[in-house]
């Protein structure tokens, strides 16, 4: 299970620690948890009492892409739960610094890139893993342009598989935005099945 802390006012760490105990008590599942709210951080301190916790796994981070606060954690709680990293333009960097696998959109528009970033990192190639970060990062900063989540979907649906369409409030995208994130793909050396 994947949980963000609670959303709209801020605990204090004790009672994050007891919302997540009390996650995974009844759950019963495996936890990630999930550091992506600006307003309820999990500070590396704080997700060192987590990673104590039965049941927490792992940790997903993606408070705004922040490789220093990614580097604390692979150093204080790496040796105990997966450290994840979700920033999809800093995929190359997060690998380097030691996350142990990545949970961002970019996944599955290019399941592949991601994949090959993860084997070049560690096999020492580095000009293959620029390589890969900038043909990803392309198409993130394509996809995030137009919108989010609806130019994850268009990236997908260019590709011929089947995404959707955003729900409300998003809206679809205009055919220029549709076209760049198509160029993005293409340059990233993705086929592009549909043509905006």
């Amino acid at each position: 299970m994947l949980a963000t802390p609670v959303y709209y006012f801020a605990p204090s760490d004790d009672g994050i620690c007891s919302h997540y105990q009390a996650l995974t008590d009844e759950a019963g599942v495996p936890l990630v948890v999930y550091n992506s709210l600006p307003h309820v951080p999990i500070r590396p301190s704080l997700m060192e009492r987590l990673a104590g916790l039965p049941g927490v796994i792992g940790v997903k981070e993606g408070m705004g892409g922040t490789l220093d606060t990614l580097g604390q954690l692979v150093a204080s709680v790496g040796d105990r739960i997966a450290v994840c990293w979700s920033q999809d333009n800093l995929l190359y960097p997060g690998i380097a610094l030691g996350a142990v696998a990545t949970l961002g959109a970019m996944d599955s528009v290019l399941p592949g890139h991601s994949v090959e970033t993860f084997r070049a990192v560690t096999a020492g190639d580095l000009e293959a893993a620029r390589k890969l970060h900038h043909a990803v990062a392309g198409v993130a900063r394509a996809a995030y342009a137009a919108s989010f989540p609806a130019g994850i979907k268009a990236a997908i649906n260019l590709q011929g598989r089947r995404a959707g369409l955003p729900r409300r409030p998003y809206r679809t995208l205009t055919r220029d935005q549709e076209r760049a994130i198509a160029d993005a793909l293409a340059a990233a050396g993705a086929a592009v099945r549909s043509n905006p």
